[in-house]
């Protein structure tokens, strides 16, 4: 929400609406360090937003600092403006670990399709082989187990077993514990 603060009044220091010098104050007094979160909490629930309480206290480091530059605060905009544009940044921030998560998922989606038809197909030396390189990719011990358990309702009990004791086989040479917690 600071971020908000000082490209608001950037933006309209640019375009002739607020003093540059007052942007500048309130660039300066939008440390997110100096504010007490406990306060602005406090406030966020007396006012049912937290762009009041936030707006109220950066207006006072701006007027210790400059007076003149404090009226410049939040010029032109409402508290749902701030709220909004807060939210798109952060949502900006989050796509690209959402989207890395996303790219990890897929990659171990693929490597239990192929482990599960491996094991399916009863190819077992190069369901080894895609087990050792899952367990090099970020697939899980877990992952394993569940994918396992599918195998034995969709291709039998087997077939299960078979991978069950491949799969420990190669956690063990890898040093990894099978999970031993309840599936979800």
């Amino acid at each position: 929400m600071l971020d908000f603060e000082v490209a608001l009044a950037r933006a309209e220091a640019r375009i002739g609406i607020v003093p540059k010098s007052a942007a500048d104050r309130i660039a300066a007094a939008a440390n997110a360090s100096e504010f007490d979160f406990g306060a602005l909490s406090r406030g966020m629930f007396r006012a049912g937003t937290p762009g009041i309480p936030l707006v109220k206290t950066l207006t006072e480091k701006v007027s210790a600092a400059a007076p003149e530059a404090a009226g410049w605060v939040h010029w032109g905009a409402t508290s749902q403006d701030v709220a909004d544009t807060a939210l798109l940044l952060l949502l900006k921030r989050a796509q690209t670990v959402i989207a890395g998560d996303i790219d990890r998922l897929e990659t171990e989606r693929d490597a239990c399709w192929v482990l599960a038809t491996l094991a399916t197909l009863g190819r077992w030396e190069e369901f080894a082989m895609h087990v050792r390189a899952g367990l090099q990719n970020e697939l899980e011990p877990c992952d394993l187990k569940e994918l396992l358990l599918q195998t034995a309702i969709y291709a039998g009990v087997p077939a299960a077993n078979t991978g069950f004791k491949i799969a420990q086989k190669e956690l063990e040479e890898a040093r990894l514990q099978p999970s031993t917690e309840p599936m979800r």
